[in-house]
């Protein structure tokens, strides 16, 4: 059992506590057993984050939550090792859910009505089956809820504050493009990964001793399919997965030189050893799946695509939306060809490439599919809603291709997920810096 997220989640503590990290991290023996030891319907304080209390209720339910959906035994031994790891998580993403709600975020019922009906259909439950499962195992269903609401302000508040100042320059694209053409005799991977970041010199060797730890939970509570989804479940509780979709390929031209030389180790199915990264930072990779370059690559229908792309403001209202529909539209007359639709789009801020390659049709999102169908070469679409704006779009050219390679659309996505993640971590790592995070105990 998963909860999907696409904003990445660093798991340790500000720097600024009015305790230590040891303290909040429950060091001493004796209050730890003392905590474990009660119901989780207990309401002590166990935690502070900015005078938002974090109860023995919050952490023993989503402690028995974290093995539960990661299928892992619910022993004493599996609570202890996890519970400081857990605690500062919730920490956290009260800081998070903080600062969601400071700047306006607004969480829909739609938004956590759509997690939780994805929660039920991944694991083969019916409506309201997640709820009678949690309860059944003394489990509170408001620790779900709770990770569901903090996880979709904080990706709507990456998306509002965040996103609109990334830009991606075509050169970018083009620069991975090749890397990954020098590779094509390479294997591809389908990988999920489990990222832990230390924010301070005196939690480095914290993280390593829990990443070890991670690791040997585990490889020693899962094999075959029960391991990928405790890696899943494991991963959205201490960070993200590399890929949000798990059908998506990685080649060796796009992976780190750290990962690249691990995975050429591992077998189908393998969890890696914790990799350092840089003195604060972990990885732990599962090894979806991998494919040879002796496989023949398949050929598919492809088109060459450009656009024109006009962000939507910050906290977009209906009417901001119209008036770019509208400017689309009244700048779409003024175009005959690619070279005008790239002429355009540097007008709109250039904040997204003009050409987006060649594209299989099956890669592309269903509204982009529904506008382009029946398009002629270089005709224009009507506006199409894309992700933080809206665009037209032109196909240049129809041809096979082939399905190794991808695309110029793939690849910016793949290159603006990183940046998003670099500049939500750094905004995250100052966030902590300025908290006040104390225990009680």
């Amino acid at each position: 059992m998963t909860l999907k997220s696409r904003g990445p989640k660093s798991i340790f503590f500000a720097t600024l506590m009015t305790l230590s990290l040891n303290s909040v991290g429950f060091t001493e023996q004796s209050n730890l057993d003392t905590i474990l030891k009660s119901s989780n319907q207990s309401y002590q304080i166990v935690a502070t984050v900015n005078d938002h209390p974090i109860t023995n209720f919050d952490l023993m339910n989503r402690l028995h939550f974290v093995l539960y959906s990661s299928q892992m035994p619910r022993t004493n031994d599996a609570l202890k090792r996890l519970a400081p790891q857990v605690l500062q998580g919730l920490v956290d993403e009260t800081i998070r859910l903080q600062e969601a709600k400071k700047h306006g975020i607004v969480i829909t019922k739609q938004q956590v009505d759509l997690i939780k009906t994805q929660l039920e259909q991944n694991n083969g439950l019916s409506a309201g089956g997640l709820k009678k499962n949690l309860l059944e195992q003394n489990i509170h269903y408001r620790t779900v809820l709770d990770q569901i609401k903090a996880s979709v302000a904080w990706r709507n508040f990456v998306t509002e504050q965040i996103a609109p100042r990334l830009k991606i320059d075509s050169r970018e694209v083009d620069q991975r493009l090749a890397a990954i053409k020098k590779h094509l005799d390479k294997p591809r991977y389908r990988l999920s990964e489990i990222k832990l970041t230390a924010s301070t010199p005196a939690q480095r060797a914290e993280i390593q001793s829990f990443s070890r730890q991670l690791v040997g939970e585990i490889k020693k509570a899962t094999a075959g399919p029960q391991r990928v989804k405790a890696f899943k479940a494991l991963s959205d509780q201490f960070s993200s997965t590399q890929n949000d979709d798990e059908n998506s390929w990685l080649h060796e031209g796009a992976l780190k030189e750290e990962h690249r030389a691990t995975l050429h180790s591992m077998n189908v199915g393998d969890v890696s050893q914790p990799i350092r990264i840089r003195e604060d930072e972990y990885h732990i990779l599962f090894l979806a799946d991998k494919r040879m370059p002796t496989e023949a690559p398949k050929m598919v229908e492809s088109i060459e695509l450009h656009q024109a792309f006009i962000p939507y403001p910050p906290k977009a209202s209906v009417g901001d939306k119209k008036s770019c529909h509208d400017r689309l539209l009244t700048l779409k007359s003024t175009i005959q060809n690619e070279h005008d639709l790239a002429t355009v789009n540097q007008r709109l801020g250039g904040e997204r490439p003009c050409q987006l390659g060649l594209i299989s049709l099956t890669q592309l999102p269903n509204n982009m599919k529904k506008a382009i169908e029946g398009l002629k070469i270089r005709t224009l679409s009507m506006p199409v809603e894309v992700e933080g704006g809206l665009a037209l779009l032109m196909i240049t050219k129809r041809e096979n291709a082939r399905d190794d390679i991808p695309s110029h659309l793939e690849l910016m996505h793949q290159i603006r997920a990183e940046k998003m993640e670099a500049e939500e971590r750094k905004y995250f790592r100052n966030l902590k810096r300025g908290a006040t995070v104390s225990a009680s105990f």
